[in-house]
């Protein structure tokens, strides 16, 4: 308690917070893109290096033979949960993602042994998502978090660890590049199970992009 409340008093003003993105009062416009993709950039090599590719195996595996796949994340960890349900089902997998709170722990206590939860928290600390995650333990499915190497509390529940870097910023404290990190393991995880099965897998997709290629506007429609 003592060393949180000497960190408040020593935090600087908050024009000065925006040096936590390389972002200050004055900069030139067209400067911003550069330094954005940097820290992005930063953020993936992070996250390269922090992913363990024993467990990042053991996730498609566990993925690509699942009965059902829940998706569990709330704030912005959500649209990757829902980019990652979106992915899944392109290829014919049983999945789902409510952002909804009671919603994911009402299914996450209807799952059963066969089933896979992943729970989405770039803290690791995240109320509803953690809860949520150890409920689908209970009920005997495996369960993966996708967080940062210090999101203690979502580990403690988690039978397979997908670990992102941790770059943060006190300009915008949910971050804008843990989203890109979470999406790159995201894709990993899809690019990995439609490797376990091609034929099958590519097949689906295949199907589904037929069927969607029919809702886009040809060129010689609009002549």
């Amino acid at each position: 308690a003592l060393k949180l409340a000497l960190a408040k008093e020593a935090a600087p003003a908050a024009p000065q917070r925006l040096l936590d993105v390389h972002v200050q009062p004055g900069d030139r416009l067209d400067t911003v893109p550069d330094k954005m993709i940097s820290m992005a950039l930063t953020a993936l090599e992070d996250t390269r290096r922090m992913l363990d590719s024993r467990s990042y195996e053991k996730a498609v595996r566990a993925l690509a033979s699942a009965r059902l796949i829940d998706v569990y994340g709330v704030g912005n960890s959500a649209a990757v949960a829902q980019d990652m349900v979106v992915k899944l089902l392109r290829i014919g997998l049983a999945c789902r993602a409510y952002p909804d709170s009671h919603l994911q722990q009402i299914c996450a206590s209807a799952l059963q042994p066969g089933d896979v939860a992943v729970g989405i928290s770039h803290s690791g600390a995240t109320r509803d998502t953690v809860d949520a995650l150890a409920m689908a333990r209970a009920r005997g499915a495996v369960t993966i978090a996708i967080t940062n190497f210090k999101g203690a509390e979502i580990l403690r529940h988690a039978d397979i660890a997908l670990l992102t870097g941790d770059v943060e910023t006190a300009f915008y404290t949910e971050t804008m590049f843990s989203r890109i990190s979470q999406l790159a393991i995201v894709d990993s995880l899809y690019m990995g199970v439609v490797l376990q099965d091609f034929e099958r897998f590519s097949g689906a997709l295949e199907g589904v992009n037929r069927m969607v290629s029919r809702k886009v506007y040809r060129e010689e429609e609009n002549q």
